[in-house]
């Protein structure tokens, strides 16, 4: 069995876990090969019951119902009461207090989260910093959202796939995106269903796609990375981003391309064959048939007309 989690300041030990009376540790993986995410299966035949002695994690643990009873979040004096809906999930920041009662028998899977991994994932997100405790800001812990469900539900299935074993880089890329969905509802930037609707991004989805695509002009990127980078469809994205862009995201970064090309035309003495390579074409040719299409002349027309002086 392998015996420890990672966590921000080391390691968290299987005696730290978090136990319940009744509760059976079935299996757990990822702690041996890495991954950011370990998770674990446990099992309660007849349930279980923390109101008297609640969770404590050690570290952020989203929980996933595998199958049996729904689990009550039961409160002592103020605290929230919740129920998990039949297809939820729950998120428990690391050590919080939490009462849950499974009136019967149920099977379910912990992923532990580091909050280093958060906040790393954030950064590249170009996300708002987290910092320590965001995760428990809101008393709210019962989440319903499909998308995340679907991502969950496919990591849990991998990670315990004995035919076909999951990678490393598999399980960080379906870790990227749990994690990205995770940090959009604990810092409140998941858009609001209504959006969803209809068909439209949020702002700060087309602004993160915006920024990608930027700092990838010099390759094509393809719908796919974009939409795995926010957790939606193919469908999804394109239209949202059509509808806040006036452009499909293969016509704004070729456009942003362009602009680049505009500029070292105007500003430098750069050859067109450089110049192509710097805006991710392979060749002269290339870049000259898309720059007189976008443009509506040649780069050496561009530049006759636009060379800054003294250039």
């Amino acid at each position: 069995m392998e015996e420890s989690i990672s966590r921000e300041d080391g390691m968290v030990s299987l005696d730290e876990l978090s136990k319940r009376e009744g509760v059976d540790l079935v299996d757990m993986a990822g702690i041996n090969a890495s991954w950011p995410m370990p998770v674990a299966i446990w099992n309660a035949p007849h349930g279980f019951d923390t109101s008297a002695r609640p969770d404590h994690q050690p570290c952020c643990v989203i929980a996933l119902r595998l199958s049996g009873s729904l689990v009550h979040r039961v409160g002592s004096g103020s605290e929230k009461r919740e129920r998990l809906r039949p297809r939820g999930f729950s998120v428990h920041p690391a050590r919080r207090d939490l009462r849950f009662v499974a009136p019967s028998a149920i099977r379910f899977a912990h992923i532990y989260v580091s909050d280093t991994f958060l906040r790393d994932v954030a950064g590249l997100a170009a996300y708002p910093t987290l910092d320590e405790g965001d995760l428990g800001e809101s008393d709210r812990v019962m989440y319903e959202d499909s998308e995340m469900m679907f991502n969950l539900e496919s990591y849990v299935r991998r990670a315990f796939e004995a035919a076909d074993r999951p990678t490393k880089f598999e399980m960080e890329s379906r870790a990227n995106l749990i994690a990205l969905r995770l940090l959009q509802h604990s810092l409140g930037l998941r858009h609001d269903d209504s959006a969803s609707a209809k068909g439209e991004l949020a702002a700060w989805q087309v602004r993160r796609v915006c920024t990608y695509l930027e700092e990838n002009f010099d390759r094509v990127v393809r719908l796919e990375e974009l939409a795995d980078l926010l957790g939606v469809s193919k469908e999804h994205l394109c239209r949202g981003f059509h509808r806040a862009t006036g452009k499909p995201p293969v016509q704004w970064q070729l456009s942003k391309r362009m602009e680049v090309a505009c500029r070292l035309l105007s500003t430098t003495q750069a050859s067109l064959t450089s110049i192509a390579q710097d805006v991710g074409y392979a060749g002269q040719s290339s870049f000259g048939n898309a720059f007189r299409e976008i443009i509506g002349m040649t780069p050496c027309e561009y530049r006759r007309g636009h060379l800054s002086p003294g250039n």
